[in-house]
Parts: C-alpha cells; sequence; structure tokens
C-alpha cells in the first residue's frame, strides 16, 4: 500500500512506508528538523554537530517549498529530512537523513530520489558545456548510507574531516610575517575586499567555484554570523589573509581561514588561527574546530595540526555526474 504525500510524482517515483508522507518544512518545523539532525549526528558521530542556529541558518538562503523536503511518520512526527541547495553551479549539493529508528525502511531512498530530482531542475543553471556534479556526504561508520549512494551509481571521491584543538591555557601572542598586522573586520567598508580576498584564496580549494557577493553575501544573514570574531590579516593596505570565525552549539568554529598565494608559506595561517584561538579563550570558549579537505590541495592539514589541531570525525564524499562536460570547478593547482 503506498502512502499519500504532498510530493508530485514528477518528484519522486518510489512508495515510501504505508502511513508515511513527505511536504516542504515551514518555519514551523525548524526545531523538529533540528532534532532529528541531532538524532542523526549522535548516532554517527557520537555527538550533537547542529543546532536550531545552524539549521535555521541553512534554511535562510533557500527556498524551503522548493529546496528541502521532510518525511513524517504515521503520527506526523519528522523523521528524515532532505535538502538540495545551489551552493555551486557544477557541484550541486545534497542532503538526506532518516531518523536511526527509521532506517531501512525505504525513507532515505526516497529522500535522495527527491534531492536528484531538484538537482536535475538546476542542471540548465551551470555554464554551458560546463561538467555538473550531485555530492552528498556520509559519515565514515554509515555503511548504510554508503551502500544507498553506491548502489544509486554514487562513487567515492573525497574526505573531509572535523579538527578540533582542546584550550588548556592562554596562548602565546602569535608570531605575524614581517609586514602583515591583525584587525578586526568592519561590516560595510570591508564587505567586498574580504569576499574578494577570500574568492581568490579559495580557489585553490577542491570542488570551488566562485560565487558572487550577492551569493557570499547571504552569510550576513545568519545568526551565528558574528563580525566581532571576523580577523583581518593586513600588509601594505591589502587583505592577505582572514579568519572568518563564530560559534557552532558550545563549539567555536573557525568557518573560512584563508590565506592569498603571496603570502603564502611564511606562518600567517598558524599565526591567523592562534589570534582566532586566543580571542576564543579570552572568552570563556575552550573548544575549537573547523572543517577541511583530508587531501586539501594547499596541504591544510598539516598547517591545522602545526597549530596544534587534531582530526576527530571523517565525512565521505559521494558524487555522481548528471551532465559530462568541461571541468569547470578546482581539481588541481594548476588549473
Amino acid at each position: 500500500m503506498t502512502s499519500m504525500t504532498t510530493t508530485s510524482e514528477a518528484e519522486t517515483s518510489l512508495p515510501l512506508p504505508a502511513g508515511c508522507a513527505i511536504r516542504p518544512p515551514v518555519l514551523d518545523d525548524l526545531s523538529a528538523v533540528a532534532a532529528l539532525l541531532t538524532a542523526c549526528d549522535l548516532h554517527e558521530y557520537g555527538e550533537a554537530r547542529e543546532t536550531e542556529q545552524t539549521v535555521g541558518d541553512y534554511w535562510r538562503p533557500i527556498s524551503l517549498e522548493r529546496d528541502a523536503r521532510i518525511a513524517l511518520d504515521s503520527d506526523g512526527g519528522v523523521v528524515g529530512y532532505a535538502e538540495q541547495s545551489k551552493r555551486s553551479p557544477v557541484r550541486l549539493s545534497g542532503h538526506a537523513r532518516v531518523h536511526p529508528e527509521q532506517v531501512g525502511r525505504g525513507i532515505g531512498t526516497v529522500l535522495t530520489e527527491w534531492v536528484e530530482w531538484r538537482a536535475g531542475q538546476r542542471i540548465s543553471d551551470a555554464p554551458k558545456a560546463a561538467k555538473v556534479r550531485l555530492q552528498f556526504g556520509a559519515a565514515h561508520g554509515n555503511e548504510g548510507a554508503k551502500d544507498l549512494l553506491k548502489d544509486r551509481g554514487y562513487a567515492s571521491e573525497r574526505s573531509f574531516q572535523r579538527m578540533i584543538v582542546e584550550l588548556r591555557e592562554p596562548m602565546a601572542n602569535p608570531e605575524w610575517p614581517d609586514g602583515v598586522e591583525v584587525r578586526l573586520y568592519v561590516k560595510g567598508p570591508d564587505d567586498e575586499p574580504t569576499w574578494h580576498a577570500v574568492e581568490e584564496a579559495f580557489d585553490d580549494h577542491w570542488g570551488n567555484v566562485r560565487s558572487s557577493f550577492a551569493e557570499w553575501s547571504h552569510i550576513y544573514e545568519r545568526e551565528s554570523f558574528e563580525p566581532s570574531l571576523w580577523f583581518l590579516a593586513i600588509d601594505g593596505g591589502e587583505i592577505a589573509g582572514a579568519s572568518l570565525c563564530s560559534y557552532r552549539g558550545d563549539m567555536g568554529w573557525v568557518g573560512s581561514l584563508s590565506v592569498r598565494r603571496p603570502w603564502r608559506k611564511r606562518g600567517l595561517a598558524v599565526a591567523l588561527l592562534h589570534h582566532s584561538f586566543a580571542e576564543f579563550y579570552r572568552r570563556g570558549q575552550r573548544n575549537v574546530g573547523l572543517t577541511v579537505d583530508s587531501s586539501s590541495l594547499t596541504g591544510a592539514t598539516r598547517v591545522y595540526e602545526r597549530a596544534g589541531m587534531h582530526a576527530d570525525q571523517r565525512t565521505a564524499i559521494y558524487t555522481k555526474v548528471l551532465r559530462d562536460g568541461v571541468e569547470v570547478a578546482t581539481e588541481s593547482l594548476e588549473q
């Protein structure tokens, strides 16, 4: 028996378990979705990684009606969540999570198929003749998710890891490269220069495609946006690097650490990290984390290790080509 849903047959042709339904989320579902993601994270990673604040930040730049779905059980409880967001026109991002107690009933497969349908609508947004991929992340221990993705034609392409540091004592003053000084970001005058510097630095990040200032500036709408934790390294009036930090749950978070090419290999990244750690310590925060490509093209993992960080969680990235063509996203430093 196939249950009735609010998702059309064009979006997914697979049946849900009897009594289940799918619909777009609304803002009133925020708490329930955050609770679902917490349950998934506790099962997969051993700790809660998402909060209502982080989920709300994910939702701000997307259309819930078009870009997200929740799966409901017969009692109306949220047991699954899917999102397909356009963070890059050629590397589309997909998410599908199912409550651990509901795994194995086909809900994850239906949600994944919906993500693929939504991503298919966006292929025409990519540059003409560009290769377009859809990617999902799966916790390294989540064999069920990996098997589901492999069965649907995805291949393991990359691994990302969370790195953390426990701050047990005040940080020594960072050693800045000659001529470089650090200052706080100033909302308004520093907006576009910071965007430009970060985008330039991330040209060397695997899978990167530059975003417009309008797309990048969604960061200012996030509840977690904290300009007093944004630090700019300045050399001769230019932004040489930036550490853009915030809070993520009960952890200090380095959301973006970037150093432009002319200033690399001079210790600037470590200095920015240590400056950020020192400010978190001053505020009473003892745990700080970030996410990094395990095979970073610029050797970022080694930099973070030198700064005192270590890896504690890993997520595998699975991708499928939706349209073959010319590679536009960064694949190597030679591009």
